[in-house]
């Protein structure tokens, strides 16, 4: 079974790790930086940012997502904002491929 929960500190290793399997252009530098950020509670740009992990079979963490909250979604009615934009990554430990949804 698969549970998932907000990130905390301790996480930071895998939390990386899955960083760079997703990302390998940016340096681990950047993604360190962010990464302590979005533990820390202060987003990297001008949002909020939620950080998720997902543990499964006994590992703490086998993948993540970043969800960017937004008071506004570009070129949608104001009177409607809701909108989920999602970088994730599964660990191969989890069943699943890593990798960014399409």
């Amino acid at each position: 079974m698969m549970t998932v929960r907000p990130a905390k500190p301790s996480d930071r290793h895998a939390l990386l790790g899955l960083r760079e399997s997703l990302w390998p252009d940016t340096p681990r530098e950047e993604h360190r930086r962010e990464l302590e950020a979005m533990l820390a509670g202060k987003a990297s740009g001008p949002y909020p940012c939620a950080l998720l992990v997902a543990g499964a079979g006994g590992i703490p963490v086998v993948g993540f997502v970043e969800v960017g909250l937004r008071s506004h979604a570009d070129g949608c009615d104001p009177g409607r904002p809701a909108t989920l934009k999602v970088g994730m990554s599964l660990s191969s430990g989890a069943g699943g491929e890593s990798g960014a949804p399409s």
